[in-house]
């Protein structure tokens, strides 16, 4: 799936203006945006946040809780074991244990599966000792079920193996999972990992490409369909009452696709986006809807601005140094001094919803490097990267839990144990802010622009965006010693919010320097 980044470079300087959202479903509204913000546009400066707010735009320090609903065999190798016929695909070994041992004995061993993931209390507890105040759970769209047409999935591959999920009922059990997280102060992201005919094609997917071009081939009006009128609506059903969860998921590592060369795909992918969230607005649900970066952040980027959808996406992005030429070619110290995430012209907000403390072994054989000093090094400096950029919002290191040993440098736990991998720092006992620093930012800022005298100038503006974000940066400390993450969200919000009450317009001339005031607060308390 990385050779896709070579793809990238080869078409980087391609036109980014060109409008590819064409060749839409005859009959379907595809326009649906800009949609107003669910969360705080019509809020006063001074009203009070919900909990759910605070979940979903607090700063990420999160995990994956890989293996635990969507099945994938270097993790849990004992769910596909000799009668699966080698087979890294969730649904081939379900398929091939129902058919050899009986329905029953593949429910036990999901069953069995699922008790020894989260045997106990104790690993939620490990999770909020630890600073892990977030997780994203992989699910396939075959463990989304309810109401009358409870695994039915006609015309899904997984539909030939209904019996055995109707009889495990994932569902259940991942509600389960929910409020243990929410009973121990830890959001989570519902991310429908496999998709039907499959995204990419990899095992991660749960069943393998189709032969009809996957996801977003021949049969993508029928996939589509089942995401977002039957998966989404059960999902926004059962989950809308959890306040900790911080974002629906609808698509994991989508293929790289370049809107010049393949404009129906492109519109595809457009389309899915944008109905789901349509979906998710009109059951009003207000999570926000997490897309992926497709291996090209720039792009994505650039679609949800062009499409104002800055208040109601978060693109998700996934950092490994480890799968391409380019970094197994690289000493071990190279890749981590040259460090970096996003391009540099991204403007809305991310996550990293993958990344590890992994280097191959060509990059070491090329370092004469202390591993653990090294591996330190660059766990390090991926989470302190994550943590300063103004547009990625929060991280979950890949992963939990493997079925044996602790998974060295893909385990969060001999990661943290090691120190090359922190939580989320405890801001609930910071002192208040000085307000002589706020007076000392404010007259550095009227400082420099008059020395370049303009009539443009309000520099009142300033103060006002710097004093909302220190009030904004409390309440998040008040909640669980949280950060503000989501900071480009709240900014174009509280922007709105100012626009009104000033009773100015959002192209007022002097604007700008409340939003700089705003991030100088976030640039110097938030964390």
């Amino acid at each position: 799936m990385f050779d896709k980044l070579k793809q990238k470079i080869l078409h980087k300087d391609k036109d980014k203006d060109t409008d590819t959202d064409t060749n839409k479903n005859k009959g379907k509204d595809t326009n649906q945006t800009p949609f107003e913000s669910p969360h705080m546009e019509n809020l006063s400066l001074n009203d009070s946040i919900s909990t759910a707010q605070l979940y979903q735009s607090r700063a990420f320090h999160g995990v994956n809780f890989g293996g635990l609903f969507l099945l994938e065999k270097w993790l849990y190798p004992s769910m596909f074991p000799d009668e699966t016929n080698g087979t890294e695909y969730e649904f081939d070994a379900i398929a091939a244990i129902a058919s050899k041992k009986g329905v029953s004995e593949a429910v036990k061993m999901l069953e069995d599966h699922y008790a020894k993931f989260l045997n106990n209390n104790n690993e939620y507890e490990w999770l909020e000792q630890h600073g892990i105040d977030s997780v994203r759970i992989p699910v396939g769209y075959w463990h989304v079920s309810g109401g009358d047409e409870k695994y039915e999935m006609k015309g899904m591959k997984f539909a030939q193996v209904k019996e055995v999920y109707q009889q495990y009922d994932p569902l259940t059990k991942l509600k389960e999972v929910v409020k243990n997280l929410q009973d121990h102060n830890i959001g989570c992201i519902i991310d429908i990992h496999g998709l039907p005919g499959s995204a990419n094609g990899q095992h991660h997917n749960g069943e393998e490409k189709d032969n009809k071009g996957g996801f977003f081939g021949s049969n993508f009006e029928k996939y589509e369909k089942y995401i977002v009128d039957h998966c989404i609506p059960v999902l926004a059903k059962e989950f809308a009452s959890f306040e900790n969860v911080i974002g629906l998921q609808v698509i994991n590592e989508n293929e790289f696709v370049n809107k010049d060369d393949d404009r129906k795909k492109f519109s595809h992918v457009t389309q899915y986006y944008k109905d789901c969230l349509h979906k998710l607005r009109s059951l009003n649900v207000s999570w926000p809807l997490i897309i992926s970066d497709g291996w090209w952040c720039g792009q994505w980027d650039e679609w949800v601005t062009k499409e104002n959808l800055q208040l109601d996406v978060i693109i998700d992005t996934h950092c490994y140094r480890c799968f391409s030429d380019a970094d197994k070619s690289q000493k071990v110290q190279d890749i981590v001094a040259k460090f970096q995430c996003l391009d540099s012209q991204c403007s809305n907000d991310f996550i990293v919803g993958e990344f590890s403390c992994v280097v191959d072994g060509a990059s070491w054989s090329l370092s004469n490097a202390n591993r653990d000093e090294w591996v330190k090094n660059y766990g390090l400096k991926q989470v302190d990267t994550f943590n300063q950029s103004e547009n990625i919002a929060g991280w979950f290191f890949w992963t939990f839990k493997f079925e044996y040993g602790d998974g060295g440098e893909w385990g969060l736990k001999p990661m943290m144990d090691k120190g090359c991998i922190k939580g989320a720092p405890n801001n609930s006992n910071k002192k208040d802010i000085d307000s002589s620093m706020l007076d000392r930012f404010y007259k550095e800022h009227a400082s420099y622009w008059d020395q370049h005298p303009s009539s443009d100038y309000e520099h009142f503006r300033f103060k006002d965006g710097l004093e909302q974000a220190v009030a904004d940066i409390k309440m998040f400390h008040n909640f669980n010693g949280s950060s503000l993450g989501r900071v480009n969200y709240w900014v174009t919000s509280r922007k709105t919010q100012y626009c009104e009450k000033q009773k100015i317009s959002p192209n007022h001339k002097s604007l700008w320097e409340y939003e700089h005031g705003y991030k100088k607060a976030i640039q110097e308390f938030n964390n």
